[in-house]
């Protein structure tokens, strides 16, 4: 039997709130086929990500740079990292990307990971030793988003283990262009004092 009835725009807000705060399309890479693209002179792209089954309105603020420097054309299969989003005016579903980048072929991306393996030997970084966790760490520190769902589930984990255990929490951005910078600067400050360093993106379980 139907609830009470609401308002379209009230039943639209409910329905985007339950879409954006679901840990899995907030935070999703989707991959199709680039159609529709237009570059608007506000310096936003919007597109449309299809494939066999489906497809979606994809908007990326500010991405006409992106979308120039790496020569993105329709009909260039992409991968698109971001989530999920409703306008609510017009009850309209679009994929808010926070990065674009095209999709390599098997071929291309095996020959660098190769090209890479193959570094990392020649300057010893593939035969470092691991270093062994501590058994119980007296300096944890933890790199993750500030307010995530993932840095909710590790203090309530911690607390619940070890109430009286202190930690030290770096908040990065850890989706988007500016992350691999700020999760490096977090990565060589935590290096300097810690003895256990948790990088940790996700969250939201139960």
């Amino acid at each position: 039997m139907a609830g009470e009835a609401v308002e379209v725009g009230q039943f639209v807000a409910m329905a985007r709130n339950s879409l954006v705060n679901e840990p899995y399309l907030a935070n999703a890479a989707i991959i199709g086929e680039l159609t529709k693209l237009t570059l608007a002179r506000s310096g936003h792209s919007y597109f449309t990500l299809t494939d066999s089954n489906g497809s979606i309105d994809c908007v990326l603020f500010n991405g006409n740079k992106s979308f120039n420097s790496q020569e993105i054309k329709e009909g260039t299969k992409l991968v698109a990292l971001g989530g999920i989003d409703v306008y609510v005016k017009t009850g309209r579903m679009q994929f808010k990307a926070s990065r674009v980048q095209p999709v390599k072929s098997i071929g291309e991306l095996e020959k660098v990971r190769q090209e890479l393996i193959l570094k990392w030997r020649g300057d010893g970084t593939m035969d470092r030793l691991r270093k062994t966790a501590p058994l119980i760490p007296k300096r944890l520190h933890i790199i993750t988003g500030g307010g995530s769902a993932a840095l909710s589930d590790m203090q309530r984990l911690i607390t619940d283990r070890w109430p009286n255990f202190s930690y030290t929490v770096i908040p990065v951005l850890v989706q988007g262009e500016r992350a691999p910078e700020q999760i490096v600067k977090a990565l060589t400050i935590a290096g300097k004092s810690a003895d256990l360093i948790i990088l940790g993106r996700g969250g939201g379980s139960p």
